[in-house]
């Protein structure tokens, strides 16, 4: 574990992550994160942008050959039809 960092709590109950730390956790403003508290020790988790997500499985999908063409996805039209 790394040496503590000394931060201080305004008057509104926030706390700012030092520059250094929010470089090396890759922390961006907006980004989420969780507090989890377990026998008085506070940990701070960043949370995984969901789009990150579903990019990494699609690129996983497509590596291992599992990909569905988009005309697979979007439904057929009958020309015929009126629009509705």
């Amino acid at each position: 574990m790394s040496k503590p960092l000394a931060i201080r709590i305004d008057d509104k109950g926030r706390i700012q992550l030092p520059q250094a730390l929010r470089h090396t956790l890759h922390l961006e403003p907006g980004d989420v994160c969780f507090l989890e508290m377990d026998a008085g020790t506070l940990r701070v988790i960043r949370a995984d942008n969901p789009f990150d997500l579903l990019a990494r499985q699609a690129i996983d999908e497509a590596n291992r050959g599992e990909m569905i063409p988009l005309s697979q996805l979007t439904p057929t039209r009958d020309p015929d039809a009126s629009p509705s």
